[in-house]
């Protein structure tokens, strides 16, 4: 009786260690992020704001400023330069700091309204819907419309600073009547912690993990775009990837681009299984790797606000010579789309052969580790107990 007691003893050890070594593989998060509605309108989620030109917020690992048109933030990891307000077009630059050997660019360019006409689950130029009567239903950024910045603002949770943001809002200098409903907000945070970041509609939910002063988080909303048809057609976003200075290999789900090729047709690129998004990623000098992170799903909110939904978001890409052209297309709603991309830098580097993660930032080492001694050590505790038998 004394040994099978031993032995009920000694196999409930070795499921506890089985326990904590899967409890220890998981990561932690520092707060619980914000749905993106909440940061639409600024002031909406206890901001405290420095809205006039040439202000600067501080702390000792973040800075941020804004003059002539740019805004700057930076960190001992990440710096980040947006054009935006006046007449630029929202226009983003980013680089390790203290590496700018290489400058990465991403561009909002315009929305489309298609329908897939041949099913590919991609965006085509000749599947553009036309006004009746009129031309093509494309919106450029850059068709007579100035961009308000909003000047920068902190972002409390219980009375401390979790992120600073700042936002670009449309505001049409000569209005065309077929889009003088339409409007355009593009509002960005830079968290100061690792933060999970939880998209929420409908009773559904879309989990992200934003790395701390090393990624800026950004929403598109788009609301009262004037669709055809609400049944069949499709919005994308089209904004543009490219590099200055020293180029380096772009990888999409770990496979090159060759940025130099002319495609001729978009691609559709669908996230890892079980993931909920693809990563455009590229070395950035031997420590660090530049990576945009775009996930499969948008946010759909109706015009009244009282319905609201998660819905596939479906990504395809070409390239132009110059550019990664990326395409973010959303489902057709009377109401508001929000688009949801990454932009961050990494530590580590990417090998040629090496296949980088799409997967959101998780301690892949640390579970390992601890799958690993946790069978170690259930085998030695069987062994044992075989022993003694």
């Amino acid at each position: 009786m004394e040994r099978k007691m031993k032995q009920k003893s000694i196999i409930e050890a070795a499921v506890l260690f089985t326990l904590l070594g899967m409890v220890v593989g998981y990561p932690l998060t520092a707060f619980t992020g914000y749905t993106p509605e909440s940061f639409e309108t600024p002031g909406s989620i206890n901001q405290s704001f420095i809205p006039e030109e040439g202000n600067e917020l501080g702390t000792p690992n973040f800075t941020a400023r804004y003059r002539n048109g740019i805004a700057i933030l930076n960190t001992s990891t990440i710096t980040i330069k947006v054009t935006g307000g006046a007449s630029f077009i929202p226009h983003f630059l980013f680089w390790p700091t203290g590496n700018n050997t290489t400058v990465y660019h991403a561009k909002f360019v315009h929305l489309a309204e298609y329908y897939d006409q041949n099913k590919d689950g991609a965006f085509q130029y000749n599947e553009i819907v036309k006004f009746q009567p009129g031309g093509r239903k494309i919106f450029p950024f850059t068709s007579g419309i100035n961009w308000e910045f909003s000047g920068f603002y902190e972002m409390t949770e219980s009375g401390k600073t979790v992120a600073y943001g700042f936002n670009f809002t449309m505001q049409a200098t000569n209005p065309n009547p077929k889009w003088e409903n339409v409007n355009i907000t593009i509002v960005n945070r830079f968290y100061v912690h690792n933060t999970e970041e939880i998209l929420e509609a409908g009773g559904e939910s879309a989990t992200f993990n934003v790395s701390g002063l090393s990624t800026l988080k950004t929403n598109v909303f788009v609301t009262n775009w004037p669709f055809t048809n609400f049944d069949i057609h499709k919005l994308a976003l089209r904004w543009d990837i490219s590099q200055t200075g020293t180029h380096t290999q772009n990888r999409i789900r770990g496979d090159p681009v060759n940025v130099g090729k002319n495609m001729t047709k978009a691609k559709r690129v669908d996230p890892p299984h079980r993931k909920r998004e693809i990563s455009i990623e590229c070395n950035a000098g031997k420590n660090y790797t530049t990576r945009i992170r775009v996930p499969n799903v948008v946010m759909l909110r109706s015009r009244d606000r009282t319905q609201e939904r998660l819905a596939q978001c479906n990504m395809s890409y070409r390239t132009d010579t110059e550019n990664i052209r990326m395409f973010m297309s959303a489902d057709a709603i009377n109401g508001t789309v929000v688009y949801d991309p990454i932009f961050e830098v990494a530590e580590g580097s990417i090998s040629g052969d090496e296949q980088p993660s799409d997967s959101e930032p998780t301690n892949i080492g640390l579970i390992s580790v601890g799958i690993v001694l946790t069978a170690i050590i259930f085998v030695v505790i069987i062994y044992v107990v075989k022993k003694r038998k």
